[in-house]
């Protein structure tokens, strides 16, 4: 109801105080079907990590934004709360689709969803200071269709994507995406060909750009801490400048695996 009656008067802010809330239904923020430019700039704030929100045992997201393609303004800002999973299949703390663009995201905990963010044809969209945790995929990225550049300047700063069991990210057809300092690491399970740290996929886009600076990959494990898939398009460029790489026998098979052209 706070959500619909902030659409209804153009945006505003939720405040969420300190507590623990169980959530037996995710939140939806819907501006799909807003014919005009809409420039909602809806906030949620906390009051820091003892702010949880907690959905256990519920196939379902915990944020859902979807935004509008023709009107992609938003101005999504959530900061300063936690919020906790259990794992269950499905799941997923934050999942945005539609076009949503100028989003933030800043001081949030996320623990123990099977993705810990879900995020389809996307823009503009700033990570800071989040931690993506426990869960059995930190995170996955889409991009827009064949023919569109999806996911362009997609960014995180100083954030940590830790001992999640499966991958930590996957990132799909980006057109810009950079990690600038923060941790990638302890994702994955030994010697699974599915694991690794993240992994880079660009079989529609053709002049992607992927920047890691600063950042530490340890630990991870399965195939590589980096891995990159750029089939048959070409003009991809992956940079990576001033990473530690930190590792023993039992970790990933490789620091950087590129398959492709």
């Amino acid at each position: 109801a706070s959500l619909d009656y902030i659409k209804s008067v153009g945006g505003g802010e939720l405040h969420i105080p300190i507590g623990a809330y169980k959530m037996l239904s995710g939140l939806t923020y819907d501006i799909s079907a807003v014919s005009t430019d809409y420039d909602d700039r809806l906030i949620i704030t906390g009051a820091g990590r003892p702010t949880r929100l907690i959905m256990t045992g519920v196939a379902d997201q915990l944020f859902r934004y979807i935004g509008n393609p023709a009107n992609p303004k938003g101005h999504l800002h959530i900061r300063d709360l936690s919020m906790e999973g259990n794992n269950t299949v499905n799941s997923s703390a934050i999942n945005m689709s539609g076009g949503a663009a100028y989003n933030t995201f800043s001081s949030i905990y996320i623990g123990a969803f099977d993705f810990g963010v879900d995020l389809s044809d996307v823009d503009q969209t700033e990570f800071y200071a989040c931690q993506f945790r426990w869960g059995l995929h930190g995170g996955i990225f889409r991009g827009a269709a064949a023919g569109v550049t999806g996911h362009n300047n997609v960014n995180f700063y100083n954030c940590s994507v830790q001992n999640n069991s499966i991958y930590g990210f996957q990132v799909i057809n980006s057109g810009a995406l950079s990690f600038y300092g923060g941790t990638i690491s302890t994702n994955g399970t030994f010697g699974s060909p599915s694991s690794y740290g993240i992994q880079l996929r660009q079989n529609i886009i053709s002049s992607g750009t992927i920047n890691f600076n600063g950042c530490l990959m340890e630990g991870n494990r399965g195939v590589a801490d980096i891995v990159c898939v750029f089939d048959t398009h070409p003009g991809n460029i992956l940079n990576v400048t001033g990473v530690g790489f930190l590792r023993t026998s039992n970790y990933a098979d490789n620091q950087i695996h590129i398959t492709g052209s």
